[in-house]
Formats: C-alpha cells, sequence, structure tokens
C-alpha cells in the first residue's frame, strides 16, 4: 500500500513540474506579466475611488432629495410622491394607482432618445387620447404610430402598443406592481421598470438612464467606455447604493433632473450643483493649477491602464467616456410624389407601407428606391442637379412603382426633380433626390404584396407617416 501511495505521488509530481525547457520560459512569462501589472495597475488611488462610502451615500441622498423638493420641474407625468410605506398607496383608488403608473410608463418612453420640451405635447395628447392600458390596446398600430409620427425611433411605439395588448389580455388592464411583472412586458426593459416601480409603487429599485449615467461617472470619475460591460455594471452598482429606501422614486427622479439641468453633456453648471462636494471629476478639474503630480502607487483594476483619472483636468466633460461612434452608412435615395390630379377634385398622392420590421417599420412613405452601391459609384458630381433625375434611375423607380407595388401604367403629364434633402439616421445618411410624378389616370384595384393607398392632404397629415417623408412632401408644397 504505502509503496503505491508512493507511486500515485511521483506520479502528480511529475505532473505538474514542467520539463527543464520550459522552466526559464515560463519564469520570464511571469516576470513580464509582473512588470506589465506594474505599469498598467498603478494609479493615485484604489478601486474605493469609484464607489461611495456609507457616510457619502447619505449626504448624496439628503443633499440631492432637498435640491429636487426645490427645484424640480414641473410636469404633466409627475404626480404627488409615493413613498417606499403602506400609507403611500392606501390613501389611492386602485384605478388611480393604474393611471399613475401607465403614465410614467408612457413618458419614460418617449423621453427615450428624446428631450423633454419635445414630448410634453405628445405626452398631453397621448393620454387624452387614450387615457389608459385599454384604451391603447384597442387602438391600431396604424393609429399608435401616426400619434407617434415625429418622435422618431417607431420601435418604440410599437412596443408600447404590443405591452399594452398583454395587459390588457393577460393582466385585466392592471399594471404590473413588481419589478419581475414590469420586466415581463414587450419593450419594458431594467431602466423603465425601475422607474414605474420606484416612482408609481415605492419600491426600492435604481434606474439607469443616460442622464443617471453622466452624474454618476462623473461624481466618480469611471474611466470606461459606456458599452462595455464593466461599465454597465458599475453604474447600476452604483444606482443600487444610492438609492434612497423611504424615497426611492423620488431619488431616482432627482438623479436623473441634476443629469438633465445640472449636469448637462456640454456645459455643466458644478457651481450650483448640490452635491459637486462629492464630485471626482469636479475636484480633478479644481485642480487644474496644481503642478505636482501625486506618484502611483495604487492599483486601481477600475482603471485598469487608463493614468489620466485622478489627475488635474480641464473639464469634468471627459467623463463619462464616450465609445467611437460607427460611421453612418451613406444612401442615395430616389423619392417618387406621384400625383394623381384631374380637374376640379382634389389632388391624391400614392404611398406605400413599410415592412412591419426593421428601419421605420409600418409607416407609410412615397414610393423609394435605395441606389446600389455600383450605382453610386458611377455617378457624375451634378447627376442629380438637372431637372430631371438621370434617366436610368427614372426606370429604376418606374420597374419598382409597376412590378413591386403592381400599378400598372399610366399616363405622365408632367415630371420633374423637385428638391433634395438630407435626413440623418443614428446610422445611415440618407441623401433622398425627390421628383414629382403628375399622373391623369388612376389605377385602384392595385395588386400587390406592399399594402398602397392614395391619400388627400388631409389624410395625408394624419397618417402614420415619418418626419423624412414630411420633409419631402414640403417640396412639393412649396
Amino acid at each position: 500500500m504505502k509503496r503505491k501511495k508512493k507511486v500515485k505521488e511521483e506520479e502528480e509530481e511529475d505532473w505538474d513540474d514542467p520539463t527543464e525547457n520550459e522552466r526559464p520560459k515560463k519564469r520570464k512569462e511571469e516576470q513580464s506579466k509582473k512588470e506589465e501589472s506594474k505599469t498598467l495597475l498603478l494609479h493615485n488611488h484604489t478601486d474605493e475611488y469609484h464607489s461611495f462610502e456609507s457616510e457619502i451615500i447619505i449626504q448624496v441622498r439628503e443633499s440631492l432629495l432637498k435640491w429636487f423638493d426645490i427645484h424640480k420641474r414641473d410636469l404633466p407625468w409627475r404626480f404627488e410622491e409615493v413613498r417606499n410605506d403602506s400609507s403611500s398607496l392606501l390613501s389611492l383608488s386602485t384605478q388611480e394607482i393604474n393611471r399613475r403608473a401607465y403614465s410614467v410608463w408612457i413618458s419614460e418612453i418617449m423621453l427615450q432618445q428624446t428631450r423633454v420640451a419635445t414630448v410634453i405635447e405628445y405626452f398631453k395628447k397621448w393620454i387624452e387620447k387614450w387615457p389608459t392600458v385599454e384604451d391603447l390596446a384597442l387602438a391600431t398600430l396604424e393609429e399608435v404610430n401616426s400619434m407617434w409620427s415625429g418622435l422618431g425611433y417607431y420601435r418604440r411605439a410599437s412596443f408600447l402598443h404590443k405591452g399594452a395588448q398583454m395587459i390588457s389580455k393577460k393582466l385585466g388592464g392592471k399594471m404590473p406592481s413588481t419589478l419581475k411583472g414590469l420586466l415581463e412586458v414587450p419593450g419594458i426593459g431594467e431602466y423603465t421598470a425601475g422607474a414605474i416601480a420606484s416612482i408609481s409603487f415605492g419600491l426600492v429599485t435604481p434606474l439607469v438612464d443616460g442622464n443617471v449615467i453622466r452624474v454618476l461617472s462623473r461624481m466618480r470619475s469611471i474611466p470606461l467606455d459606456l458599452k462595455s460591460k464593466d461599465a454597465v455594471n458599475l453604474h447600476w452598482k452604483l444606482a443600487r447604493a444610492l438609492v434612497d429606501p423611504i424615497r426611492p422614486g423620488t431619488f431616482n427622479q432627482s438623479l436623473m433632473e441634476l443629469g438633465a439641468t445640472v449636469c448637462t453633456p456640454k456645459n455643466p453648471d458644478c457651481y450650483i450643483c448640490p452635491v459637486s462636494s462629492h464630485c471626482n471629476a469636479f475636484r480633478e478639474h479644481r485642480d487644474i493649477e496644481e503642478t505636482s503630480t501625486k506618484p502611483l502607487q495604487f492599483p486601481c483594476t477600475t482603471c485598469k491602464s487608463d493614468n489620466l483619472v485622478d489627475t488635474p483636468t480641464e473639464s469634468v466633460t471627459k467623463y463619462p467616456v464616450k465609445a467611437a461612434k460607427a460611421k453612418q452608412r451613406d444612401e442615395i435615395v430616389v423619392v417618387s410624389i406621384i400625383e394623381w390630379k384631374v380637374a376640379s377634385k382634389e389632388p391624391t398622392f400614392l404611398l406605400a407601407q413599410r415592412p412591419s420590421s426593421g428601419l421605420l417599420a409600418s409607416l407609410w412613405e412615397f414610393p423609394q428606391t435605395i441606389l446600389s452601391s455600383s450605382d453610386t459609384k458611377k455617378l457624375k458630381e451634378n447627376s442629380f442637379e438637372q431637372k430631371r433625375i438621370p434617366s436610368q434611375f427614372e426606370n429604376q423607380q418606374d420597374q419598382y412603382i409597376h412590378s413591386s407595388l403592381g400599378i400598372g401604367k399610366f399616363e405622365v403629364t408632367e415630371r420633374r426633380r423637385i428638391g433634395t434633402h438630407l435626413h440623418i439616421f443614428s446610422h445611415i445618411k440618407q441623401k433622398m433626390h425627390i421628383e414629382l410624378i403628375s399622373i391623369s389616370t388612376k389605377q385602384d384595384d392595385i395588386k400587390s404584396s406592399i399594402p398602397t393607398k392614395w391619400l388627400t392632404f388631409e389624410e395625408f397629415n394624419s397618417s402614420a407617416i415619418s418626419s423624412s417623408v414630411r420633409k419631402c412632401f414640403g417640396f412639393y408644397k412649396k
């Protein structure tokens, strides 16, 4: 037995021990790693620089809540505060609680990527038309997109509609009152769920939106790429630590309000900020006149190789660190405003509906084609500066109108180029060359897999149409 045990130990020892030739190489690699870690991980601070101490958390809560109670904006989706205690909700009817949660939901979705000043009027019209979840569920997607027209990012409207239908069908029109329940609704993510749960139901849940990211990244000098997993996790960790246990919804709103009105992207007003005394970025900014630099002597795994953190800086706006934007794709588009006009009758215009998924899903537009990259390369500098669209692209557009839209031959009384519109999406830059085609005959029995319709001026204005299409139509009106 003893002999067997000895053999086993020898085998294990043999297995772990590198060969003589490998030892120098391994030692060299280990030494290299040590040297690298010394170079990359030494800073003026430790990881604690990027977190909040208990005493600071209490002070930040008190300062922000006091400031918000005095300076908060009067917005139509804000109601009397709901705290984290049973008495706050007991004084409200079930209908009122549901109405408030629904309002917060609609406002938070509208406010994504859109300024407050723009959202206010849209929100008022929306609530007037669909005051409850069940009212929204009964609407058509066409009506919802029409109401949303001009706000952009139309996928948000589609998700609101789907979410309302789900709540109406499965929950009897009652808004979920738990974080888990809210996250099951189509289109509601962690941020929106946190907003509804804390503001409407007084649940102690954090939220992280663009404004909150900006405030937290400056307060704790976070040098990470915003889209990185480490940055996302750290911002949520900080928000979770800060959220007030008694007034969670109000505190969350105060963080967003600070980012929207004081800690703004380009011109933050640090000298009126209620939490500037706890802001790392502001301290770094005030240290700009320092002539000496502190010795780098602490490891910080958050900063890793970024040694500019916790050093004098010209502006707090170096935070948050923005990821490099992907280059926008350039597209050239031919847009045809087809007008059917006969004497003594109001003109009508042909529109086609976009696919139910993807960019500008289900919206209506004038017939248009995107030029291929090979066609674009062949273009001369002044190709679209003539009175008419180049003939080869007219032919392509005619092919699309006749074949794809199923519209037969029509008699053209006028055809001319009427303008150019540059429309910029987040990832696409479209140069739209617009032509007018006036026709004297119209085909009503269109057979096409793509939905089409003829609209009058009034019908056009009330349809689900994107801002780019409306701007194209503006060239017709001139």
